[in-house]
């Protein structure tokens, strides 16, 4: 994205370029797919992080309580307060139950993020395989569909707010 501003000056958007990057990069760890977030202005999941980071009177009334007050989710739980919205929240999970779906119709194993949580799901904590001790007396607790989708989300949240850092 060069805008230029005269013949000897040209602008460059590096916040943008390490976001598009970050964003591409998070999508193939966790899902394994393609998403061309550097060439499609429109890319859905850029979409969705604008969505989750944009600025509101409500988003900055939320961060404030729950920097001062961090229980308040358990809290606002009760009056089914939200901090996410629900097209952010739903696109999420959407997505997630898509591709957990087609991976367990088709037996497809990749070697990515949710590859480690759908295990998760269906062996639950501490699987045979696994000879740490503590790992092995948590056995059998398996993660529901909705935990997986907060994992997937709390991992893109994240790596969409590294660019931000710097």
């Amino acid at each position: 994205d060069l805008k230029n501003l005269n013949d000897d000056k040209v602008v460059f958007n590096f916040n943008d370029l390490f976001a598009r990057y970050t964003t591409h990069n998070i999508i193939t760890i966790i899902f394994s797919i393609e998403s061309d977030c550097f060439d499609d202005p429109n890319n859905i999941f850029r979409k969705m992080s604008a969505k989750f980071t944009e600025s509101s009177t409500r988003r900055h009334f939320m961060d404030i309580f729950s920097f001062l007050i961090p229980n308040i989710h358990q809290a606002l739980s009760i009056f089914q307060v939200k901090m996410v919205t629900p097209e952010v929240n739903d696109f999420m999970l959407s997505i997630v139950k898509k591709v957990v779906k087609h991976r367990e119709e088709t037996n497809c194993e990749r070697n990515d993020f949710m590859q480690l949580l759908m295990q998760l799901k269906t062996t639950g904590l501490g699987s045979k395989k696994s000879g740490d001790a503590n790992i092995n007396s948590a056995q059998g607790q398996k993660i529901t569909i909705d935990e997986l989708a907060a994992q997937v989300f709390v991992f893109f949240v994240g790596g969409e707010f590294l660019p931000n850092i710097f």
